[in-house]
């Protein structure tokens, strides 16, 4: 199934995600935006949060570049072994 995201928050950590692979030529995968199952309290059903796949230390450098950009990162944590979570603060 596709990914399918909306709203301007999801759309820019998807673009600071873009802008990541692109300088580091790191393929990444979007693998959940507000289309999959969640925990009940989740951001990505308020279009808050996205979820990434690929190669460990792509991802390891994804999560500190998101954090940097001032994304909340969920990252090597229980539940998030396999994918980066990524999600605005509520504002």
């Amino acid at each position: 199934m596709d990914v399918q995201f909306r709203g301007r928050i999801n759309q820019s950590i998807f673009d600071a995600a873009a802008i990541f692979a692109t300088r580091t030529r790191q393929p990444l995968k979007l693998v959940s935006a507000n289309d999959h199952i969640h925990s009940r309290t989740s951001a990505h059903y308020e279009d808050r949060a996205l979820d990434f796949q690929g190669e460990t230390l792509a991802l390891d450098g994804l999560a500190q570049w998101l954090r940097y950009r001032g994304y909340h990162v969920l990252w090597r944590v229980p539940g998030h072994w396999g994918h980066v979570h990524a999600e605005q603060e509520k504002q």
